[in-house]
């Protein structure tokens, strides 16, 4: 990776391209997706654990019920693609000379 310094000091950074760009949402999103359903699949078992002739709508009405398997599940992988774009950007900061925040 090039910095600032190794390019000359009249060359203008190139921004990140369309597909570059693309390929980043993608990962975000299927972060958010995985993130998401590793914590709700415990409580989903355990509802299923606590009513074993249950039918798939009714396990899936008790859950809708949970607040807290929701809650848990949204500040997870809140946290984990903000992490993710974190990582995205500090490459693109140090390739385009910007300074971050310490």
């Amino acid at each position: 990776m090039t910095n600032i310094n190794e390019r000359g000091a009249g060359e203008k950074p190139r921004p990140w391209g369309f597909w570059a760009t693309i390929a980043f949402t993608v990962v975000v999103i299927v972060a958010n997706f995985a993130v998401q359903m590793a914590v709700v699949i415990p409580f989903a078992v355990a509802e299923a654990t606590r009513k074993p002739g249950a039918d798939t709508e009714e396990l899936a009405a008790g859950l809708k019920a949970k607040g807290l398997a929701f809650s848990l599940a949204t500040w997870a992988s809140s946290l984990a693609c903000l992490g993710l774009i974190g990582l995205f950007v500090k490459p693109r900061n140090q390739l385009t000379g910007k300074a971050t925040r310490r």
